[in-house]
């Protein structure tokens, strides 16, 4: 074996260790390049619309006007601008006939948010919750929290 001499072995060995050391410290400085995600991204308003159902009427008290949405443990930019409720209304069978009821208790709760989100090339969201009409949605401020499910949203111009 002589002293000094570096066979392919060798170079390959020092060839990885340098391809690990640029991959970990700084490709993105070598190459100049800047944060993709942040360059497709935007804020846009967003005029949100909730509902839950079947909620205690007491509970319609915990939310107020201009309450500002809580995600992710904090509040978030925006505020309510609309809370409206229904009392919730169900079917049953007497004497052989159904028969519309009206609960004394229960309310739908619809809640507008309107609130600034994070536009991405396929999707809205805010705080990592993606944002579209369907899909359940926590209605949450600093007072109360309920599930419910987004019934409209629409992008302010």
């Amino acid at each position: 074996m002589k002293v000094g001499k570096l066979n392919w072995v060798d170079g390959a060995v020092i060839l990885l260790v340098l391809a690990a050391a640029i991959g970990f410290f700084g490709r993105n400085m070598i190459l100049q390049r800047t944060n993709v995600a942040g360059s497709i991204s935007e804020e846009i308003p967003v005029l949100l619309t909730a509902k839950a159902f079947a909620v205690p009427k007491e509970v319609l008290d915990s939310y107020r006007i201009g309450d500002a949405p809580l995600a992710a443990g904090r509040e978030q930019k925006g505020e309510i601008v609309a809370i409206n409720s229904e009392p919730v209304e169900g079917y049953k069978i007497e004497s052989g006939e159904l028969v519309k009821v009206v609960s004394d208790d229960l309310v739908d709760i619809e809640i507008t948010f309107e609130l600034i989100a994070n536009r991405y090339a396929s999707y809205i969201e805010q705080a990592s919750q993606e944002l579209k009409v369907g899909s359940s949605y926590y209605i949450k401020t600093v007072d109360a929290v309920l599930k419910g499910y987004i019934i409209a949203m629409e992008i302010i111009e």
